[in-house]
C-alpha cells in the first residue's frame, strides 16, 4: 500500500483512537512531517471561538462567504438539517467545514495528516442519538468529500460496548458520555453511535484497516506500520 496522505481513527468515543493516533505520530515522525487534527485549530482563534457555542452562528455566516467552499458547505448543511438542530449539532458542523478547509490545504504540501477525530466521526457526531438517515442528502455530503477519501487510510477501531463502557467510566476526561450515570442509556447510545460509524465506514472507506482495541497498543501500531509498508 502506498502511503496515504490522511489517516483517519474511527471507533466509540473512549476506544482508545486518540492514544493509537499519539504512538502512530510518535513512530513516524522520524522520517515525515506529521500535522494532527489538533495542529489544524489550536493555535487557531477562529477554533477557540468555535468551542464557544455563542459564536458559532457568527463563525457558520463567515463560511457562507467562503464561495469556493460553497458546495461542501451546502451539503453539509443540509444533511444536519435533517435533524433537530441544537448548539452540538451547530458546532459539530461548524468543525466539520474547517476540517475540510484546512485539509484541502494540507493536501497541497508534503505531510502526513493524522486524525484521532475526522470525517465519519464527526458526521457520526451530528445525529449523534439519533440513527443516521442513508438518503440522498447523505450520499451527497460524501460525494463532496470523494478526493479527500482517496488519499485517506481508515483505521478501524474495534471495540465491544461493554468494554468501551468499562474505558468511559475509568478515563479523567469528563466528556458527555461520562456524565451519563446510567449503564443502559449510555449503551443504547453507543449502540447507536456504533451502527452509524459501521454505516459510514462501509460507504466510505476504500482503503481500511480493522484493528481490535482490546489488543496492545504496541500490536495494533505494528498491524497498521505492516498495512502501510
Amino acid at each position: 500500500m502506498n502511503m496515504p496522505k490522511i489517516i483517519e481513527f474511527v471507533g466509540l468515543p473512549g476506544c482508545g483512537k486518540s492514544t493509537l493516533a499519539r504512538e502512530l505520530i510518535s513512530t513516524l515522525s522520524k522520517e515525515n512531517v506529521i500535522m494532527t487534527y489538533h495542529d489544524f485549530f489550536s493555535k487557531k482563534k477562529l477554533f477557540i471561538l468555535s468551542n464557544r457555542t455563542i459564536f458559532t452562528p457568527f463563525i457558520f455566516i463567515y463560511y457562507l462567504f467562503r464561495f469556493n467552499y460553497w458546495t461542501v458547505i451546502k451539503s453539509i448543511w443540509q444533511f444536519a438539517r435533517q435533524y433537530p438542530i441544537n448548539e452540538i449539532r451547530f458546532v459539530r458542523v461548524i468543525f466539520l467545514i474547517r476540517l475540510y478547509e484546512n485539509i484541502q490545504k494540507k493536501l497541497k504540501i508534503k505531510c502526513i495528516i493524522i486524525l484521532d477525530e475526522g470525517f465519519i466521526q464527526f458526521i457520526s457526531s451530528i445525529p449523534h442519538d439519533i440513527v443516521i438517515k442513508e438518503n440522498e442528502l447523505l450520499q451527497k455530503l460524501l460525494i463532496t468529500w470523494e478526493n479527500i477519501v482517496e488519499n485517506t487510510l481508515f483505521v478501524d477501531c474495534r471495540l465491544s460496548v461493554e468494554e468501551d463502557i468499562d474505558r468511559i467510566r475509568k478515563r479523567n476526561k469528563n466528556d458527555r458520555f461520562k456524565r451519563i450515570e446510567n449503564d443502559k442509556i449510555l449503551a443504547k447510545l453507543l449502540q447507536i453511535k456504533e451502527y452509524n460509524l459501521d454505516v459510514l465506514t462501509k460507504k466510505i472507506a476504500r482503503k481500511k484497516v480493522t484493528l481490535n482495541m482490546a489488543d496492545p497498543v504496541d500490536t495494533n501500531i505494528k498491524y497498521i506500520l505492516d498495512k502501510l509498508n
